[in-house]
């Protein structure tokens, strides 16, 4: 159970890393 946890906010962490990665590379596409 605790792995599985610790995989899933892994895995969440991972997912809003890309996307913040994904927004600011449109930012700078625009400006």
């Amino acid at each position: 159970m605790m792995m599985m946890m610790m995989m899933m906010m892994m895995i969440m962490m991972m997912m809003m890393i890309m996307m913040m990665m994904m927004m600011m590379m449109m930012i700078r596409l625009y400006i």
